[in-house]
Formats: structure tokens, C-alpha cells, sequence
């Protein structure tokens, strides 16, 4: 989902986007009725992630800085509490992988190509294992989302509208600060059943700065902690 790895000789990058785990939800929420209550159906999401043990899916990843823009497409894997791993296949430096050990608090990264014989470790807040826009691997998960979210109807009311298939979230005012330069989002979340498709984030200038999309998705597939050993 966004995340750039900078080791010598050269710097590396991993496209690591939040939302990185975006499960599918056990719960099948009637749609009509939440879709003019974004607090209800921010609620329901959340209480259904809880029930969540694990979760896999195929990003679609872009970010942008300036003018630089980067796209990726990576296989993402989650096990709570915070076991993140993800592995880009398509795009710059295809084949590198990084994972986030909640337990040691650490960043493992390999490179592509013989750079990535040797993992190498590193603290989250090292800004080799953060994105250009500063994202951190240990946000990059569906709970940490899913707060920001609740954040946001706390001080507002996000825009709501539907089609047949997608309810779409629109919240504007976000800190800049705290949100990596993003000052609004889209939330797209599909109806049958009631599960996060993606988002996007924009500047205050209205440039898209964020995205990702899911496909894939699935959830309580019995993974290991020995699936996220680089």
C-alpha cells in the first residue's frame, strides 16, 4: 500500500499503502438503512473486523509527491494482533518484500535481486521503511483505518452516496499534519457483503495523493506466525 525502503547501495522502494489488510466482514448489513448513517455503518464494519483473525488481498497501490507518482501492486497478508507482510509483484522492485513483527516492534525488509539475501531490521519510525509521504508499515492495517474514520465523525458528518453495488464516504478537514499531507478521503465499501473496497486521499489542493484498491480479499484463512518469516 506506499511504503519506500531505502537501503545502500541504492535506495529501494517497497510501495507499502495503508489499509493495507481491508477484510472481508462476516457481517451482510442491510445497505439501504446505513447508507444514510455513515456512524452505523462505520460501527458495523468495526464491530465485524473485531471477529476478524487473519486476512489476505491483492493491492492496487498509488501515491504521489510533487511530481514524482508511483504505482505498485503487492500481496498483502495480516494476522492480529499486528503481523504485516507484504511482497510487491508488479511494479518498481518487484520481488521485495517487508514485514512488521508486533512483538519485537521492528520493520524486516528485503530487497529485490541479490540485494535481498540478507534481511535487514529496522525500528518502524525509520524513515528507510517509511513511504515518501512519511506512511509507517505498523498503520497499514484495516484497525488503523477504520479509527481514523471513527476520528472523523467525532468532528463531522462525512457525504454519503450509493450505487447499486458501492456506498461511497466522503470526509473533508483532515489534519494534514497527522495525515501525511492528505486533507480529504473517499471510503469506498462494498454492499453485498459490507466490506472496504478502497480509498482515496487528496490534497487541500484537491491533487489525488493516495489510493488503493482491493481485490482478492479474504479473511480467517488460517494463517501462521511462521507466514510472515522473511
Amino acid at each position: 500500500m506506499r511504503y519506500f525502503l531505502k537501503i545502500a547501495p541504492k535506495n529501494i522502494g517497497l510501495s507499502l499503502f495503508l489499509l493495507i489488510s481491508l477484510c472481508t466482514l462476516k457481517s451482510f448489513v442491510s445497505a439501504e438503512c446505513l447508507t444514510v448513517n455513515p456512524d452505523s455503518l462505520i460501527a458495523a464494519i468495526d464491530k465485524d473486523w473485531r471477529l476478524v483473525k487473519d486476512c489476505s488481498c491483492t493491492m492496487e497501490a498509488h501515491i504521489r509527491k510533487g511530481n514524482v507518482e508511483q504505482d505498485r501492486i503487492s500481496e498483502y497478508i495480516f494476522k492480529k494482533p499486528k503481523w504485516i507482510r507484504m511482497k510487491i509483484i508488479e511494479g518498481d522492485n518487484a520481488g521485495a518484500e517487508v514485514m512488521f513483527d508486533p512483538y519485537e516492534n521492528e520493520v524486516t525488509a528485503r530487497a529485490s535481486g541479490i540485494l535481498g539475501i540478507f534481511p535487514i531490521s529496522f525500528s518502524p519510525e525509520n524513515s528507510r521503511v517509511r513511504s515518501i509521504r512519511g506512511h509507517r508499515l505498523d498503520e497499514n492495517y484495516l484497525g488503523f483505518v477504520i479509527d481514523r474514520w471513527k476520528s472523523f465523525l467525532e468532528i463531522g458528518e462525512p457525504k454519503c452516496s450509493e450505487n447499486d453495488s458501492l456506498i461511497t464516504l466522503e470526509f473533508s478537514g483532515m489534519d494534514t499534519l497527522k495525515n501525511y499531507g492528505a486533507f480529504s478521503e473517499k471510503l469506498f465499501i462494498g454492499k453485498n457483503p459490507i466490506l472496504i473496497l478502497g480509498f482515496e486521499q487528496y490534497s487541500i489542493d484537491g491533487i489525488l495523493i493516495h489510493s488503493v484498491k482491493l481485490r482478492n480479499i479474504k479473511s480467517d484463512i488460517g494463517l501462521r506466525i511462521e507466514d510472515f518469516d522473511l
